[in-house]
């Protein structure tokens, strides 16, 4: 371990009440992106949609199904997936989530806001009715679970309805950012810090979003690249605190969704202001072809992890608050300065490796907390926003 997270050791009691005391166990699931560069560990994505059951272990999915089993049992469950996919990667993972909900004991149905068919998986047609949710033969399911990020997809079908859904569609991508997920991390971060003596720096990465971004406006590209010096000085003071004499860079990425698509890096304005067609394109869009106009640039962390000699990083899975399973995804395509999440992506489950690490779990905790809190919040102001009209 690190010498500078010899706090883990040293207050590895009090750090386990802490974070019990802070956890809500609020969020049916979640998958969290962890990288290590070994002076520093820190998520760098949370998706509160998470796919990608398929790829964890039976030992895994079992203790999922033991988790939801003391919750939800011997019901009626409608899981809404994405539409519109042809993913295989993606359909094994609604294989796997369906089947972790058998085994806890429910009844599924699958389902699409399309009402769209979807090879190799039985889809069964649901409408609105009032404020329930009603599939064929006038079933009313007791639960809707969505395994749907809500990207592109219309919400108002599950507004409001009276059975739980859960996640609730206000934690789509429509709505969410990742720099308002940080700034909540960040907060978590520095109160966990305050209370064990550790520089919050070493547990998240600096952040800033950079909003209204046109791509075939020179003014607004400068504002990004003006945005990357920013941070690249801030990280630059931190290396040099530090002795670390690596070159800082960013990640550039939409500031909404998933998958690893449209990303960047960057180690200082020139490389934002040269960029290439090819690649300010990769940047203007994300999953189903939703325009980007907002970016977070989030500072670099270089992977130390590696995995049949290539660069990976940790994927966490939890489940009603608990980790269910650590995830390698490794990468021979890319180097360690660069998104792995992208093609040529290999996983592997390491679990029981990480089990006994004194930091990964740490901070997987302080990832869950950071995400129930930004959850609270937007159903807050959901709340709000209703009542105001």
């Amino acid at each position: 371990m690190n010498t500078h997270f010899s706090a883990f050791l040293r207050y590895s009691e009090e750090i386990a009440r802490w974070c019990q005391s802070k956890c809500t166990r609020s969020l049916f699931y979640l998958s969290a992106d962890i990288r290590n560069a070994g002076f520093k560990v820190a998520p760098v994505d949370v998706n509160m949609f998470p796919a990608g059951f398929h790829i964890i272990s039976e030992e895994s999915q079992m203790r999922a199904a033991h988790l939801i089993a003391k919750h939800y049992t011997n019901k009626i469950i409608l899981l809404i997936t994405e539409s519109h996919t042809r993913n295989s990667q993606y359909l094994s993972n609604v294989l796997a989530l369906k089947k972790i909900l058998e085994i806890a004991g429910n009844k599924l149905i699958l389902g699409n806001l399309a009402n769209q068919r979807i090879e190799k998986l039985e889809m069964t047609k649901f409408h609105r009715s009032g404020n329930h949710i009603v599939i064929e033969d006038n079933v009313i399911p007791d639960l809707v679970i969505l395994n749907n990020d809500m990207i592109s997809e219309d919400p108002e079908t599950l507004s409001n309805i009276i059975q739980p859904c859960i996640p609730s569609p206000l934690l789509g991508w429509y709505r969410r950012t990742k720099s308002h997920y940080f700034s909540h991390y960040q907060k978590v971060v520095e109160e966990f810090s305050k209370a064990f003596d550790i520089d919050p720096w070493l547990l998240h990465p600096y952040s800033k979003e950079c909003n209204n971004i046109d791509f075939t406006v020179q003014a607004t590209f400068s504002k990004l690249a003006d945005t990357v010096d920013e941070i690249i000085e801030k990280v630059q003071k931190k290396y040099e605190q530090y002795k670390i004499k690596s070159e800082p860079f960013v990640f550039i990425k939409a500031n909404s969704g998933s998958y690893g698509i449209g990303i960047s890096t960057a180690t200082n304005s020139k490389d934002v202001l040269n960029m290439n067609k090819k690649n300010r394109n990769k940047l203007k869009t994300t999953k189903g072809s939703t325009s980007v106009t907002n970016i977070i640039v989030q500072e670099g962390i270089e992977t130390i992890e590696s995995y049949n000699s290539h660069p990976s990083e940790v994927l966490m899975y939890s489940v009603l608050g608990e980790q269910i399973a650590f995830i390698q995804r490794y990468n021979d395509r890319h180097n360690r300065r660069e998104n792995l999440n992208s093609a040529g992506m290999l996983f592997a489950e390491c679990t029981k490796n990480y089990q006994s690490n004194k930091v990964l779990p740490i901070i997987s905790n302080l990832a869950i907390i950071a995400a129930e809190k930004e959850s609270q919040e937007l159903m807050r102001m959901n709340a709000l926003e209703v009542s105001s009209l």
